[in-house]
């Protein structure tokens, strides 16, 4: 989406300034905002969504071409929540004219400034930041290369909702800046997450690729609060989740302040220490999880073969920790003890079907080994269950199971 953004308003600069070049030039500075309705109607044919410019645009012609205009708004889709998509107050762009006959895209300097997004995913899952350019795949033109020498992006606000889920994110920044080294892109933004302080710098690759939508190598570090992230690798074609390598270290030295802000109703408390590495395999991705989230100790692996969808995914596990009782807070039952627990085991998705395999869960006072299938998942028609279990005290199962008459005592089936 931004990268769109980029592009189409680098694309504005050079054929203003082309146009203008020769019969203007002896006008250092030019009003085209006469010329704003049929900007404005050209950017909305170009995303299929209403853009409006309603600030006054000048350009100014020199070495360089400078183009400032404010008031820039796109529009959110129809079904969405909020009327606007994306809007810039106010914006400062420099381009090198010369640079353009060698069909080179250089923009020596961008400003941005008061920027709002406000994105959503509908319940059906459409998302609004889709924009009918960016679906026909677009890339930029052949021959062409695109620099950007400095970009600063100052007073950035960003709101994001999930209608499946009434779910809801908030990040501030203060200022984001990138700048061209060695091709790369280097940024970096400090600002607010859900009201949690937060600092991210990094490489994103080159400008070229971001604009591809591929080859990107990543080499990013972010803070939020007392956590850490540390993301490495490369996004081979992010679109298609194809051809990804990334290694993320997650650490954090206290978890109550994330879980608490994220609006987890029983926190997490402690430290976290999670590895994990993403790699490309043919087909799908596979990947590893090893580390600690709180006191809980976490290892689990899988493949997926079809990402996009989550099907022909295989997934082994182990967890172990010292509280049951954290699993039925984050599924809402009520009944599971607490104690010390070990949970291990490997599901396998292939749609429709769900099999587990070897589900086993310990704990001081109970064990439960789980086998068997749902052969059409998340319905439990046609389901084929083999289990064992041992309890000390059989009223655990009358909590878990309403209507079930009351139990007590030692309880071995299979």
């Amino acid at each position: 989406m931004v990268a769109r953004v980029l592009k189409v308003i680098a694309g504005l600069v050079a054929v203003l300034a082309l146009a203008l070049l020769i019969v203007l030039v002896s006008t250092p500075t030019l009003d085209v905002s006469a010329y704003r309705d049929r900007i404005s109607t050209e950017l909305s044919g170009l995303l299929d969504r209403p853009v409006s410019l309603e600030g006054p645009i000048e350009l100014t012609v020199g070495r360089n071409a400078e183009l400032r205009f404010s008031k820039l708004r796109i529009a959110n889709p129809a079904w969405a929540a909020g009327d606007t998509l994306l809007e810039v107050k106010d914006a400062d762009i420099a381009i090198d004219l010369w640079a353009l006959t060698g069909r080179v895209a250089h923009i020596k300097q961008m400003r941005l400034t008061g920027v709002d997004v406000a994105a959503e995913t509908s319940t059906s899952g459409e998302n609004s930041w889709t924009l009918s350019a960016s679906e026909t795949g677009t890339t930029p033109s052949p021959g062409w290369r695109h620099v950007i020498e400095e970009a600063v992006v100052d007073d950035v606000s960003l709101i994001y909702r999930d209608a499946r889920d009434e779910s809801s994110v908030s990040l501030n920044l203060d200022r984001i800046r990138q700048h061209q080294a060695d091709g790369d892109l280097v940024f970096e933004g400090s600002g607010a997450l859900n009201d949690v302080t937060l600092w991210i710098s990094g490489q994103v690759g080159t400008l070229d690729a971001v604009l591809a939508g591929r080859d990107i190598e990543l080499a990013m570090n972010a803070s939020l609060g007392r956590a850490t992230l540390d993301i490495s690798g490369s996004l081979g074609r992010p679109a298609e989740i194809e051809d990804i390598d990334l290694s993320v270290v997650f650490r954090s030295d206290k978890l109550l302040e994330l879980t608490e802000a994220f609006g987890f109703e029983e926190p997490l408390v402690g430290n976290a220490d999670l590895l994990v590495t993403i790699e490309d395999q043919e087909p799908g991705l596979s990947w590893n999880a090893v580390g600690n989230l709180g006191d809980h100790a976490v290892q689990t692996s899988g493949v997926v073969e079809s990402p996009r969808n989550i099907d022909g995914m295989r997934m082994d596990f182990d967890l172990r920790g010292p509280d049951l009782a954290v699993f039925g807070e984050a599924f809402q039952i009520d009944a599971l003890p607490p104690g010390e627990y070990q949970l291990s085991g490997a599901v396998e998705h292939r749609a429709p079907s769900l099999v587990f395999e070897s589900i086993d869960l310990s704990t001081a006072e109970s064990e439960v080994t789980l086998n068997g299938s749902l052969p059409a998942f998340p319905s439990i028609s046609g389901a084929a269950i083999d289990f064992d279990l041992v309890l000390e005290d059989a009223q655990f199962l009358s909590r878990l199971i309403e209507g079930l008459p009351p139990l007590s005592g030692p309880l071995r089936a299979s």
